[in-house]
Order: C-alpha cells, then sequence, then structure tokens
C-alpha cells in the first residue's frame, strides 16, 4: 500500500468497528504515520519561502565572524548557504526546507569553540557513515516534528491493543464521537506526546536536521553540509554519496 493510499484509506474509515479491528491495524498506524510525516515537508519552492534576490555578499562575512579562517568550508555547505540565501529554504533530498540562515552560522560557531550544550553524535550505525572523524549536530527541530511524531507512534503503538485502548481511553473523554473524531484525537495525542521531552526512551529519541561536519587534525573543522536523518538512514548511501568527494 503506497503513502497515499495508506492515508486514504484512514480518512475513509467511518465504522468504530472497523477502525478497532486489529486486522486493520497495521494500515491505520502506516497511514496515520503519513499524515504526520508528510506535515513536514514542502514539495515546492514556493510551498516554503519566496525568493529572496538577496546577493551572496554577506557569506563570506558571515563565515569569517563565526568560523574564521581555521575551518573548512565544503563547495557544497558553500552552495547550500547560497541557496539559503537566494529562497530563505533549502532542498534536501527532494524536499524544501525552510532556515534561518543566521542560526545556522550560530551553530556552526558553537560546534568550532567545542560547546559543551551540544550534542555532537558519531554515525555509530554499521553502514557507509560509520568513521572516527564523522560527525553531525542537530541545528533544527522544527521542521521534523511530523518525522519525530511518527517515529514516537512506531514505536509506542506496535500492536493493535495498544492502539485499541487509547481509542478507548480517547472516547471516553467526548460524547459519542465520530470515528473523525477519535482519529483526530488520537493523532494529536501522538504529537503531543512526541514533544514531550519526559516521554523520550530506549525505543525513541527525537531526531532533526543536521549539520555535518568532519573533526580534523589540530582541532580543525570541515563542515561537510546540511543533511536530514532520511539521507543518513539505512547504510546512509544517500548521505555518503553526497559528501564523500569533500572528506579529507
Amino acid at each position: 500500500m503506497t503513502p497515499d493510499e495508506a492515508i486514504s484509506y484512514v480518512m475513509s474509515i467511518q465504522d468504530e468497528k472497523e477502525l478497532i479491528n486489529s486486522q486493520n491495524y497495521k494500515k491505520i498506524r502506516n497511514g496515520i504515520g503519513y499524515i504526520l510525516l508528510y506535515s513536514d515537508r514542502y514539495e515546492k519552492l514556493l510551498e516554503g519561502f519566496e525568493h529572496t534576490g538577496l546577493s551572496y555578499s554577506e557569506i563570506d562575512d558571515a563565515i569569517e565572524y563565526h568560523i574564521g579562517q581555521k575551518h573548512i568550508i565544503s563547495k557544497l555547505l558553500r552552495k547550500q548557504l547560497e541557496e539559503l540565501e537566494q529562497n530563505n529554504c533549502i532542498q534536501i533530498n527532494g524536499f524544501f526546507y525552510p532556515y534561518n540562515i543566521r542560526l545556522i552560522y550560530w551553530k556552526m560557531e558553537e560546534i568550532c569553540k567545542g560547546s559543551p550544550s551540544l550534542e555532537i553524535k558519531g554515525f555509530n550505525r554499521e553502514g557507509l557513515l560509520k568513521r572516527p572523524d564523522l560527525f553531525h549536530v542537530h541545528h533544527n527541530q522544527t521542521n521534523s516534528i511530523g518525522l519525530n511524531a511518527k517515529r514516537y507512534l512506531d514505536a509506542h503503538y506496535k500492536s493493535p491493543h495498544s492502539f485499541q485502548r487509547k481509542i478507548s481511553e480517547l472516547k471516553t473523554r467526548r460524547n459519542n464521537p465520530t470515528v473523525r473524531e477519535l482519529l483526530s484525537d488520537f493523532t494529536y495525542t501522538i504529537l503531543m506526546d512526541s514533544l514531550n521531552s519526559e516521554k523520550r526512551d530506549n525505543d525513541w529519541k527525537m531526531t532533526g536536521e543536521w549539520i555535518v561536519f568532519q573533526k580534523l587534525k589540530n582541532d580543525r573543522i570541515n563542515f561537510l553540509c546540511l543533511s536530514t536523518h532520511d539521507e543518513g538512514s539505512g547504510d546512509g548511501e544517500i548521505l555518503n554519496d553526497k559528501i564523500k568527494d569533500y572528506i579529507r
């Protein structure tokens, strides 16, 4: 079943018996998951931010101010920064993500300074990205709210029984709720639970968009690109192909 088919199926359910039927649960969970996931994405440039018409004159000054001459900016990242200057959003893996370029610069400065508040992560999963000098830092969560909610749904509602219990609980909060209202309440609950930091556990952790970089000798940083969890998933082939020519 394609994502669109899964979403259409969920939206077509009218009967509560069909909603809580264990045989339908996987399709229902997938449909809700896709609804959450697609809320993050901009598939067209005009759905993001309009063209600003700005020049690239400020990029060099910003890099000099925040990063200095010691560290390296790859041609790939430079091109991405130019894209942000022009459009206020950037295309990553086929989708457009709106970013404030100044916040990108500040996060890069924190990386250079080794800020203790940063949660720097390596690529520990076996695959093409696993190497001792390659790291990433989350720089944004806003555009990944749907992705995090879907990950929470998949981690905590693995069986139809957990879904049925939650639907039963939500049913008590309304007077004769419709199936659409129950689905809406369930989806909203998943979203809010995923935003609650106290809900994080071994089965589920938040993710977002990444600044990917390489640590070189003498505390130098080779900033490689802006990326997303999707590009680094699996064996990391998509992200590896993206950065392999810029790794030193």
